[in-house]
């Protein structure tokens, strides 16, 4: 079990503490997201509160989040695929041919 990181983040001006298992940088890259989509979501609009704005960003962020799993794609599988287009490239150089 990796340790529980500790750290200090703003969000829309004000100061939260979070923790999680992974580096302070990511939870302040976590953080920062969060906070850049409050941003624009938020804009052109001062009536929203607290609560309908993280609502309306938590419904934003899932959104994203389905559209890139229903596209199916396995990443490992995609850059095993680059890594092993690589090799054959390297192997067809040393042999004498030249991709295109």
């Amino acid at each position: 079990m990796k340790p529980i990181q500790k750290v200090k983040v703003e969000i829309l001006g004000k100061t939260f503490a979070i923790s999680g298992e992974t580096s302070p940088a990511y939870l302040k890259k976590l953080a920062k997201y969060v906070n850049d989509k409050m941003k624009k979501i938020n804009q052109g609009s001062s009536n929203k509160d607290l609560g309908q704005l993280a609502i309306l960003v938590a419904l934003n962020i899932a959104d994203e989040y389905l559209q890139i799993k229903d596209l199916k794609i396995d990443p490992q599988e995609d850059w095993e695929e680059k890594i092993q287009a690589v090799i054959d490239d390297l192997d067809k150089a040393l042999i004498g041919e030249i991709p295109e």
